[in-house]
């Protein structure tokens, strides 16, 4: 965000909005944090570097986060506990014990345990 320290909200682009959002959850060293789709509208790259700056910030600071997201991948990346919803209630519950740095989403375990999530969505 250098060089855009005196602009307004509307003059940010999508990206640089997370990034801010992102700053002000953490900015009071909170020990919850809801976030409903942070990383939605963002391009690919962009999701990338915000994904990894939540899991730095998860890690350095401590707090619980509850994450809603309809990506499996970003769930298989970012979650410890994932639970499956269907009607507002929980169908289903994925433990993942890999710490979020080290995970590969095309080893075959990752891989196993995405189909067992898209096979609980009934997709």
């Amino acid at each position: 965000l250098k060089g855009f320290e005196k602009a307004y909200p509307h003059q940010l682009s999508g990206g640089m909005q997370q990034r801010v959002a992102l700053a002000r959850a953490f900015a009071y060293d909170p020990s919850f944090i809801m976030m409903d789709e942070p990383f939605a509208a963002l391009d690919y790259f962009t999701r990338d570097q915000m994904q990894k700056e939540l899991i730095r910030l998860q890690q350095s600071r401590g707090a619980s986060i509850l994450f809603v997201t309809h990506s499996i991948d970003e769930a298989l990346l970012l979650g410890h506990k994932i639970a499956v919803i269907e009607n507002g209630f929980v169908k289903r519950e994925f433990m993942i014990e890999t710490e979020s740095t080290e995970r590969d989403l095309l080893s075959p375990s990752f891989i196993d345990l995405k189909r067992q999530i898209i096979e609980d969505l009934d997709l």
